[in-house]
């Protein structure tokens, strides 16, 4: 499952740049900003720029969930980290990844938690 779930995700960020090309409403936020701009805000301001990005991480991984259980497919437990945990998490990526778009950080993040079959 987890194989599948990062190949998806990869596909579904690495056609984003085309879609957004031919299409400027298709995908729009933070997540598309680079991991290094982020990080220099963040490191600037973090009071101010990491409730912005990481409410939109959680905003962005919980629209995905929602997705999952609308398709009766299992879910990735978000509860198996604390706030502390995903944010350092998104952090250490985008400083071992700078050039890559903070959304593929969540990505990471995201791919990382256990799956469970939704609840019936």
């Amino acid at each position: 499952m987890g194989k599948i779930l990062a190949i998806t995700l990869s596909l579904v960020v690495l056609t984003t740049n085309r879609v957004c090309a031919a299409d400027p409403q298709a995908a729009a936020g933070v997540g598309l900003t680079p991991c290094a701009e982020f990080a220099q805000q963040y490191k600037q301001n973090p009071q101010l720029i990491g409730p912005a990005y990481f409410s939109w991480a959680d905003g962005f991984m919980t629209g995905w969930n929602f997705h999952l259980l609308a398709t009766k497919q299992p879910i990735f437990d978000m509860s198996t980290r604390t706030l502390d945990q995903r944010q350092f998490h998104i952090l250490d990526y985008c400083e071992r990844n700078p050039l890559q778009q903070f959304v593929r950080a969540v990505l990471d993040l995201f791919s990382s938690f256990p799956s469970r079959a939704p609840e019936k």
